[in-house]
């Protein structure tokens, strides 16, 4: 059993580490995922940790970038707790995943409460190893907030300056959507509703 899913795992790296032109992109990504399904249903049917350890090198498995967004875009697909946050992908064209809105709807009790307010995240290549590039499309002021980009400031968000590859975007969403109900943010004065940066 554990030898099975040794030879599944070194099928999912060996083609994620492919170097394969754009035109040769659909010929394995549809295989290669798969194969990558049925490993992760394999571990919960066999109750086996998805980053297992194998064989005698100790090396653990870590799940290629594409795989990881298609976790993520499946799970915001199919909605996040009770709504308030929500984020699916600009272009479904876009093999490489990039372009992300979000939406988060203000928190009841503070001066965001009913406000919608919309998001850009962009994964780059080396996301979820570093963190994406996240701007407020709608003006907001927080104290996280460029005032006249809309970017949200690593060093200013915990989330962001403390970075970890098992983060997600949600877990970026969430926690704004937390930060927006904090002490020093929860009564500041926002600009008009629907104006956007």
């Amino acid at each position: 059993m554990r030898k099975d899913v040794s030879m599944r795992l070194v099928l999912i790296e060996e083609a994620s580490t492919d170097d394969r032109d754009r035109e040769n992109m659909c010929d394995y990504a549809i295989p290669l995922f798969l194969r990558y399904f049925e490993f992760r249903y394999f571990d919960q049917i066999h109750n086996t940790p998805s980053s297992m350890t194998l064989g005698s090198s100790g090396s653990s498995v870590v799940v290629p970038r594409n795989f990881r967004l298609l976790e993520e875009l499946e799970k915001g697909e199919k909605g996040i707790g009770d709504g308030t946050v929500s984020y699916g992908m600009d272009d479904g064209d876009d093999i490489y995943m990039r372009s992300w809105t979000g939406t988060i709807i203000g928190p009841y009790n503070t001066v965001h409460e009913g406000r919608i307010y919309q998001l850009k995240l962009f994964c780059d290549k080396d996301y979820p190893e570093k963190p994406p590039s996240v701007r407020f499309h709608s003006r907001i002021n927080m104290t996280c907030v460029n005032h006249e980009t809309g970017v949200v400031e690593s060093k200013k968000f915990g989330l962001l300056a403390n970075w970890q590859r098992r983060f997600t975007m949600e877990d970026i969403l969430t926690q704004l959507k937390k930060e927006m109900a904090a002490s020093h943010n929860r009564k500041l004065v926002q600009p008009p509703e629907g104006t956007h940066y």
